[in-house]
């Protein structure tokens, strides 16, 4: 099983993908600067799916080479099929959409990106003020871009 670790996994990604870029073509088209409130959901979902079919062909590409080699040994072992990290950044992202229109774009951003640091910052380099900080800052900044650059129409949620 674990030598179709990179078929699987780039398997469940591309589903992901493109339930991810389904859900973007449901997105409503504000078309009111350079670009519509659709586009960068169904950019982020072409990528998700490239990167996934990239993974699966190195995966193929790889059991070939493995296959080839007769039966050796592979010298990295891994023992969890699944990093627990990226299921919690999946339900993140979930949970992200999901509050999008309730919360708001500024506050689901920031409350996103908190979860989202502080799940990948190694826990002895972990800065509560620091990591704050950068979440506020980095979805203020994106909204500034998005809906004053562009002049796209962003969920306000609450704070509308």
């Amino acid at each position: 099983m674990r030598k179709y670790k990179e078929i699987i996994s780039g398997g469940v990604m591309l589903l992901f993908a493109a339930v991810y870029f389904g859900i973007g073509m449901t997105i409503p088209e504000f078309n009111d600067g350079f670009i519509s409130s659709d586009f960068m959901p169904k950019l982020y979902g072409i990528i998700l799916m490239l990167l996934s079919g990239i993974q699966i062909i190195m995966g193929v590409r790889a059991l070939k080479t493995n296959q080839a080699e007769d039966g050796k040994t592979e010298t990295q072992e891994n023992t969890s099929f699944i990093v627990p990290e990226v299921v919690v950044a999946f339900i993140f992202l979930i949970l992200y959409v999901a509050l999008l229109n309730v919360l708001g774009f500024l506050l689901s951003t920031i409350l996103f990106l908190l979860g989202m640091v502080t799940l990948f910052t190694q826990k002895g380099e972990r800065n509560v003020v620091k990591i704050v900080l950068i979440s506020v800052i980095f979805s203020v900044v994106v909204y500034l871009i998005f809906a004053k650059g562009f002049g796209l129409t962003l969920p306000e949620g609450l704070i509308g």
